[in-house]
Formats: C-alpha cells, sequence, structure tokens
C-alpha cells in the first residue's frame, strides 16, 4: 500500500537518452546478449523499486519500445533526449578521435547503417510513444535544442529540423 500511495505523490522518471554513440562490436555474441539480459533485468529490479533511471541507446533497435511500454503502465514519466549530428561521417571521426584516446572501435559499416535505423526508429517509434521527447543537435561545436513534443512537434530551429527530417524513408 505504501508504495502505491508513493507511486501517486512522486511520479517516477524514465529517460532515454539516444544518439551517436556506439557499443563495442569486438565483444564475443555471448558477451553481448548476456550484457542486454542484464540490462533488462537491471531495469526490471529499478520498476520493482519504482526507481526514476536513465538508459543510454543508439535506438538503432527496438529492444526499448517493450522498456517503454512497461514504464508508462507502472505511472513513470518516459522522456527522451536524442542528439544527432550531420552525417554519419561525423559519428565515425568522432569514433576515431575516441580510438586515438584509448576508446573502442566501431567498423564503418556498423556507423553507418546504425545511424539511418536510429534516426527512423526515432521518428517513427519511440517519438510517438513517450511522454516528451527532445530533439538536440550537436555538430561542432554547437549543441542546440532543435525541437520538442508530447503528441506534437514545436520546432525551434526550422532547417536543422528539416536536414535530420531529410531521407528518413531509408531504413
Amino acid at each position: 500500500m505504501q508504495h502505491q500511495k508513493e507511486r501517486q505523490t512522486i511520479k517516477p522518471r524514465l529517460y532515454i537518452l539516444a544518439g551517436a554513440k556506439e557499443l563495442s562490436p569486438d565483444n564475443p555474441s555471448a558477451a553481448k546478449i548476456e550484457a542486454g539480459k542484464e540490462t533488462l533485468r537491471r531495469i526490471a529490479s529499478l520498476f520493482e523499486k519504482c526507481e526514476s533511471f536513465a538508459i543510454e541507446s543508439t535506438l538503432s533497435g527496438v529492444v526499448y519500445v517493450k522498456v517503454v511500454e512497461r514504464a508508462k503502465l507502472l505511472g513513470y514519466d518516459v522522456i527522451l533526449a536524442y542528439i544527432f549530428v550531420d552525417s554519419p561521417d561525423v559519428c565515425i571521426r568522432r569514433i576515431e578521435a575516441r580510438m586515438r584516446n584509448g576508446g573502442h572501435f566501431v567498423p564503418a559499416k556498423d556507423v553507418v547503417r546504425r545511424y539511418s535505423r536510429s534516426k527512423y526508429n526515432f521518428v517513427n517509434l519511440y517519438r510517438e510513444i513517450v511522454d516528451h521527447w527532445l530533439l538536440y543537435y550537436n555538430g561542432g561545436t554547437d549543441f542546440s535544442l532543435v525541437a520538442h513534443g508530447n503528441g506534437d512537434t514545436n520546432i525551434i530551429f526550422k532547417e536543422r529540423y528539416e536536414a535530420f527530417m531529410e531521407g528518413l524513408c531509408q531504413k
């Protein structure tokens, strides 16, 4: 009963941080699968405790659709911040710079594939099911809010928004 009372008083939040960050492809497949299962176990534990938390994803897959749906059933506010750059080439250059500082490698073909799938999934899947979304541009030295919404779309920087939306039919 106390758990229900707290849920009504303080609504927990699920924050999804998405965009140009890649997971390491050099892990064996079994380790990747186990890491994914462990992440979902931790999320389930946080749901059980009714705690606010954040997850980070490229959104190049659909695994978090069920997480969002579950969060909403449990009374969470789900907020998605999607961060984008101009092209996969920008991501590749950032990965190369990260590697020079000891970071991990991601094959260019994976970056290109994930870049377009991520944008597609944000617009056509995730944006439609979260309570509030924010679209940020992070190209060069510029980091700015481009658009946001919660059932509608409020565009702040029209040219950046149109550039982001360009070519979205390709998955």
